[in-house]
């Protein structure tokens, strides 16, 4: 495959789409395709943006606009090079799950009479010209139906103009032996200084499709609106330093709560993009995400390097990072700080372009200008951080919880007591206030068969509800379970249970209605592990100091279940 890389491709395709055009963003043609990709209607359906409205035309509603990246009318996309972007990674991806359903990606590498040689890129640009179905023609018939678009432009020259490059989606196709920017492996600082010399453990596995590109869209969908840069380790709670945000000043929370009351959630930039990869369904073995745990002045940690492929900065500079890389920054002087931020592409200069959390503007794009914030005057880039296929969710076990509605297990985790505790993953759904119910309603949980721990909710019942008359575990206090398990990750099933009944009583005398609890969140403040349950209209909020319900009375007897002896000592967490 020839070295060029997926946003040579994006640049070949916009040169084609819109090119000659003074803002290739505001370009609409004659047929009423719009922007630097030349979106029509049934392309913005696929990637998201509009919904069906029962033609095919380019004739847009404001009404059938999904909002999507504050997407809401035909101006608003022509207005946005983000949205933009974004619609064309979003359609790429659409597109090619289509080609791969249709098995057309089993023609790469034939050629049909005087046409290309067929390639997966070549494929992409020809389904953006005419779709996915006239491609399907050309291929099926043996390149004798050669399909055209308004403007009479074949498909065979999008197939041609853009035959070889490396996109993302379509790396399953590749051999071992054939080069690829997602398999190389970039010379690695450790922290002694030394080059790190590839090994089993570090060799990078080409997965069957790059899904870094996952963890900008999960990012720019959930952070654009609606939050602020917030900190309150340190003296970031008492100085709080300017801002944007309503009131003009950082929030004291990083963790998305509006501890200041200003409209705007407080998140930094470790935890957005810590957010983010969870979202996309990245293992990370923390409950949580600091810089410091990603790299420091001596180089990246043992942990980035096992969890990340580490990318030189030059490797930037050379084009060479995919939208969903981790950018990594530090400040001038010795006691410089540090920032984190998810690549997002290169602008029509060729500048890099990153989604993070910056102190003055909260989550926004950030362009890195030479000479400029990020480029030497305040800070300087390290290199990126690529998400490395083998942690994230496999396709198996997504579909397992989609089926069932279950968020699926990680691997356990250690607490600081040595103990290991089963992690339940953080769900987008759990992440932005939609209340999750439980899967068992009105039923009393079961005791756990013999040799079995049971779980916080079998617990609740065996220790609390059936003592007291109830006919189950209410439905209410099962969800808050689930929510705390969400933000305690690392916690066993008597330490949830135990939070989970403190938390309630909490909620109860502060009058927030437990099915309105829309969403709990952990945050350590003012030396303090506090967890906080959250109405669903962001209106009530109680907390909890986690050390103290970690030793609340929870039981009549713990001795009624076999499994927890009454002299158990409960593993405590340090907080974070």
């Amino acid at each position: 495959m020839a070295n060029r890389n997926y946003q040579d491709y994006l640049a070949a395709l916009a040169k084609r789409e819109s090119g000659g055009q003074a803002d290739p963003y505001q370009a609409v043609n004659k047929h009423g395709y719009l922007g630097k990709y030349q979106m029509g209607k049934l392309a913005l359906i696929d990637a998201g943006f509009y919904r069906k409205d029962g033609s095919s035309n380019n004739d847009f509603h404001d009404h059938k606009w999904t909002g999507k990246h504050g997407v809401h009318s035909r101006e608003d996309f022509l207005n946005s090079s983000e949205a933009q972007e974004a619609a064309v990674h979003a359609y790429n991806r659409a597109q090619w799950r289509t080609i791969r359903k249709e098995k057309l990606d089993q023609f790469i590498g034939q050629k049909f009479g005087d046409g290309p040689v067929l390639t997966a890129s070549g494929l992409l640009a020809g389904a953006h010209l005419v779709g996915v179905g006239n491609l399907e023609k050309y291929l099926e018939s043996g390149g004798k139906v050669v399909p055209r678009d308004g403007n009479k432009v074949p498909i065979t020259r999008y197939m041609q103009e853009m035959a070889d490059y490396d996109v993302p989606m379509a790396r399953a196709r590749q051999t071992r032996t054939q080069s690829s920017q997602i398999g190389e492996i970039d010379p690695v600082v450790r922290r002694d200084g030394h080059e790190a010399q590839p090994n089993a453990d570090m060799r990078y596995k080409a997965p069957e499709a790059s899904r870094a590109h996952m963890v900008l869209d999960y990012a720019l969908e959930r952070f654009r609106t609606g939050y602020e840069y917030g900190r309150g380790d340190g003296n970031w709670a008492t100085q709080r330093r300017n801002n944007s945000s309503p009131d003009g000043r950082t929030d004291t929370s990083r963790n998305g709560q509006d501890l200041d009351g200003d409209g705007r959630r407080g998140i930094d930039c470790s935890s957005l993009v810590y957010q983010a990869l969870k979202g996309a369904g990245f293992k990370w073995r923390y409950s949580y995400m600091t810089t410091s745990q990603l790299f420091d002045k001596n180089g990246t940690t043992a942990d980035a390097e096992k969890y990340f492929q580490v990318l030189s900065a030059d490797k930037g500079r050379n084009k060479g990072y995919e939208p969903g890389d981790i950018l990594m920054f530090r400040g001038n002087g010795k006691k410089a700080g540090q920032h984190v931020g998810i690549f997002q592409g290169y602008d029509e200069q060729g500048r890099m372009q990153f989604f993070g959390s910056q102190v003055s503007t909260g989550p926004a794009t950030a362009t890195i200008r030479p000479g400029g914030t990020w480029d030497g005057k305040s800070m300087h880039l390290l290199g990126a951080l690529r998400p490395r296929a083998e942690f994230f969710k496999t396709q198996t076990q997504e579909g397992a919880a989609l089926s069932t509605g279950k968020t699926v297990a990680e691997p356990a985790l250690t607490t600081s007591a040595g103990k290991r505790s089963k992690a339940i993953d953080v769900t987008p759904e759990s992440q932005s206030g939609t209340i999750i119910e439980s899967s068992v309603h009105s039923t009393p949980a079961k005791a756990a068969p013999k040799g079995k721990q049971p779980d916080a909710i079998e617990l609740l019942w065996n220790l609390r509800y059936k003592h007291m008359g109830a006919d189950a575990v209410p439905d209410a206090i099962q969800s808050l379970s689930r929510k705390v398990q969400q933000a305690c990750s690392a916690f066993d099933a008597l330490q949830t249970a135990r939070v989970t009944h403190y938390l309630a009583d909490r909620a109860e005398k502060a009058q927030l209605p437990l099915q309105a609890i829309g969403e709990v969140l952990r945050e350590a403040h003012g030396g303090r592990d506090l967890l906080h349950a959250i109405h669903q209209n962001r209106s009530h909020v109680a907390s909890a100091d986690i050390n103290k319900a970690l030793q609340a009375a929870l039981e009549p007897a713990l001795s009624l279940n076999p499994t927890i002896q009454p002299t158990q000592q409960v593993a405590t967490r340090s907080s974070h």
